[in-house]
């Protein structure tokens, strides 16, 4: 919901100069469900990769390696996250963190809150230095959830950090809340992250979902803005 994942993962990789890994093929764990034709010939069907990035050689404190599905895993989803921890296995790595949204009444104009899933719970008093709070109860689907809990059997640290988003604009790109949740990874992690980019199209987002809130108010007759109650949905 609100791509803020992808935008996040994709920025990290471009600002911090992350360098290609490697490419972990999908074949066996999505489903193509057509193909394309272009003046009546079949096009050859792309098949949805796992793209790796890590920080340069000569770079100088943690290293940090980012991972980038270009779709979710229909099936064996489980054992696709299990499998790439594996082929990560000599990296040594010690902390596993992911990306999501939570969809609530939040106005198109307020900083998305952050909120965190853990797989062990010394690690919610370590983010509750930096103002992020446990999730709520409920369910995180696709990789953000399945690598945590792939995470959690092999006993790393691991977090999912989730911004919310206006519940009636799941599907707009939510660059406010890929801010948000990169603004806290970055204060956990002590990586400096530079949000100039990030900041411009934050302002053109929130005129979109601006436009979808004037929308919804009308069609409804009531004022979102008044942040009523709302059922929370996690992605």
């Amino acid at each position: 919901m609100g791509n803020v994942a992808a935008i996040a993962g994709g920025y990290l990789v471009r600002k911090l100069g992350l360098k290609p890994m490697g490419v972990v093929p999908l074949i066996n764990h999505v489903d193509l469900t057509h193909v394309g034709v272009r003046s009546g010939v079949v096009e050859r069907p792309h098949l949805p990769r796992g793209l790796l990035f890590r920080t340069p050689e000569d770079h100088i404190g943690r290293p940090l390696i980012v991972f980038l599905a270009e779709a979710q895993p229909s099936r064996n989803g489980y054992a696709f996250v299990h499998d790439l921890l594996d082929q990560l296995r000599d990296e040594q790595i010690d902390r596993v963190f992911t990306f999501a949204s939570l969809a609530s009444a939040i106005h198109p104009s307020e900083e998305p809150g952050v909120t965190a899933a853990v797989t062990t719970s010394n690690l919610l008093e370590e983010l509750s230095e930096f103002g992020i709070n446990p999730a709520s109860d409920g369910r995180i689907g696709g990789l953000n959830g399945l690598m945590l809990g792939a995470a959690g059997e092999r006993e790393l640290d691991g977090a999912c950090l989730l911004a919310e988003i206006p519940f009636y604009a799941a599907r707009v790109p939510n660059f406010r809340a890929a801010r948000s949740v990169l603004s806290a990874f970055g204060d956990v992690t002590g990586i400096d992250i530079d949000f100039t980019e990030l900041n411009q199209r934050v302002d053109a987002g929130e005129e979109a979902m601006l436009r979808m809130l004037e929308q919804v108010e009308a069609g409804a007759g009531v004022g979102l803005g008044e942040r009523r109650a709302v059922r929370c949905r996690w992605g």
